[in-house]
């Protein structure tokens, strides 16, 4: 797998190289272009000279004598070593040859007017010579050679000047020698800052990829025992802003999920503890006394075991609508036939009690949801409302707002009491411990309401009859 180093820098610097490469070619070239330049405009100046002298030289004595010889003066410059210079007529007959040349020509343009030829050549000695061409006078002469056509090559006064080619080559010898220095220059320079942005490179690297570094390091260190460590400090990159908010809204979410695991563990053991004592009492007792095992003992044998059973169906659902997403489809749930099934099974208990009822659910009342949760809602509600209202209490149950309610009067009940309500095995009176409730009532009402998009809340206040404990279960805001 390659390193965002890596794949950063295998962008980087081959992109800058090219760049550097593609700079450097236009760079060299246009040098080479204005150095060649420079070179054909002196080429150009000799020409003159020599054309200027050649002139000079057609016209003969007389009176412009004095302006002949000083036209001829800058020739003697032609003289100077590097500068090669050939002279012909129309016809191709050499007329003047620089003595620095010796036994080699120039190449003989082409007569075209007085077009320029310019063109690059090498000696056979190797010499490199960067020659520029050009035709003077052709067919602006008054006499005409009868057998050629060309211009007559006439001088003196009469016939104006010798149509001529004239090429001049300078030796490229030195201005190669500059162009190989600029060269490794351009070379030199690119490879420093390729090697200098290689290292800038990777300490750029280094330095932006620590936050990285550092939040590699802090996840490696999380364990079972740190879960509630967050990622986020205020001052990690932009960049890395989405991923620590999505790291710690997971380790909220795995700590949570530890924390349940736990406390399922926890709860379960302390609920079945006093059942096993108790059951482990009473076999000890009827090994013991075997004359003791009657019917009874059998009866309250049985009747612990189911209170242990209840407690484990019970903790069993809270964990699997706890660890629920909601995702499961929800329907319209007809409340009235669930309401009057529930409070058929408890209708006798709470005549025992002289407890006064007020059910008021239209017949065609209906709320959203899952009707195997409401049926579980409905239960645990009306159980906690006959088993903890006062005797001779009242138990209303009414809609409200998306939503159902339940009030009854309640005695000793605090408004400390009603923030624990929903808590696991929570009881307002801790020494009460009957085999019809575990303390797990509330939290799975509170369970099944969140699974559905409800929310359940508990309050207390002032009644007729004295304090009355009222609990709803509403849709949350939004849902």
């Amino acid at each position: 797998m390659i390193s965002i180093r890596r794949r950063i820098s295998a962008w980087m610097l081959p992109g800058l190289a090219a760049v550097w490469l593609v700079g450097g070619v236009v760079v060299y070239r246009t040098h080479r272009s204005a150095t060649f330049a420079a070179i054909d405009s002196e080429n150009m100046v000799f020409i003159r000279m020599i054309r200027m002298n050649q002139r000079s030289q057609s016209r003969g004595p007389g009176p412009g004598r004095g302006r002949g010889n000083r036209e001829r003066a800058p020739a003697s410059l032609l003289s100077e070593e590097g500068v090669f210079y050939q002279v012909w007529d129309l016809d191709g007959k050499l007329l003047a040859k620089s003595k620095h040349l010796a036994e080699f020509d120039l190449p003989l343009p082409e007569a075209k007017g007085e077009a320029i030829d310019r063109q690059t050549l090498v000696l056979p000695s190797q010499l490199r010579l960067r020659t520029v061409g050009m035709t003077f006078g052709a067919g602006h002469f008054n006499d005409a050679d009868p057998e050629s056509g060309r211009p007559a090559h006439a001088g003196g006064s009469g016939g104006g000047p010798m149509a001529v080619i004239i090429v001049v080559a300078r030796d490229l010898s030195d201005a190669d020698a500059r162009l190989k220095t600029t060269l490794f220059g351009i070379t030199g320079t690119g490879l420093v800052i390729i090697a200098g942005m290689a290292f800038l490179l990777r300490m750029a690297l280094r330095n932006s990829l620590r936050p990285l570094d550092d939040l590699a390091a802090a996840v490696s260190n999380v364990d079972p025992s740190s879960l509630d460590a967050r990622f986020s400090t205020g001052k990690e990159p932009l960049e890395l802003t989405p991923v620590v908010f999505h790291l710690d809204s997971l380790m909220e979410r795995v700590e949570k999920g530890f924390l349940r695991e736990r406390r399922f563990g926890a709860d379960l053991a302390h609920e079945l503890r006093t059942p096993i004592a108790e059951m482990r009492t009473k076999l000890d007792l009827a090994a013991k006394w075997p004359e003791e095992r009657n019917e009874e003992f059998f009866i309250a044998t049985r009747e612990i075991n189911m209170r242990m059973h209840r407690v484990v169906d019970t903790m069993l659902e809270l964990a699997h609508l706890e660890n629920s997403d909601g995702s499961s489809p929800v329907e319209s749930v007809l409340l009235a036939p669930l309401v009057a099934e529930t409070w058929a099974l408890l209708r006798e208990r709470a005549e025992a009690r002289q407890l006064k009822t007020e059910i008021h659910c239209p017949d065609d009342a209906t709320v959203r949801g899952k009707f195997e949760l409401w049926k579980h809602i409905l239960a645990n509600l009306f159980s906690n409302a006959v088993d903890y209202t006062s005797v001779g209490g009242s138990i209303h149950f009414d809609l409200c707002e998306d939503g159902i309610a339940l009030c009854n009067t309640v005695d000793g009940l605090s408004t400390g009491d009603v923030g624990q309500m929903f808590e696991r095995f929570w009881r307002a009176d801790g020494s009460r411990s009957d085999s019809n409730h575990s303390g797990l009532g509330l939290s799975l009402v509170q369970a099944c309401a969140h699974d559905m998009g409800f929310h359940a809340t508990a309050s207390l206040k002032k009644h007729e009859d004295g304090e009355q404990f009222v609990i709803c279960v509403r849709r949350k805001t939004g849902k």
